[in-house]
C-alpha cells in the first residue's frame, strides 16, 4: 500500500494526529496526506474530526 488521504478539521488534537499518522505507517503506508475541512464537514460533523478520504494500492 502506498498513500492514504485523511481528513481533519480545526480543533484535531495534534498528539491524536501524530498517533493515526504513526498507526497508518505500522499499516504498510508510506505517504500520509492531511486535507483541512472546510465549513459543511466542521459545521455538521464539530471541532477534531477525523476522518480517512482515500485508500490507494501500489500502481494507482
Amino acid at each position: 500500500m502506498s498513500r492514504v488521504v485523511l481528513l481533519r478539521s480545526p480543533g484535531l488534537d495534534p498528539v491524536v494526529q501524530g498517533d493515526v499518522e504513526a498507526r497508518v505507517h505500522e499499516l504498510g503506508y508510506q505517504k500520509v496526506d492531511w486535507w483541512d475541512t472546510q465549513c459543511v464537514i466542521t459545521t455538521h460533523c464539530g471541532p477534531g474530526t477525523l476522518g480517512a478520504v482515500a485508500l490507494t494500492a501500489d500502481g494507482l
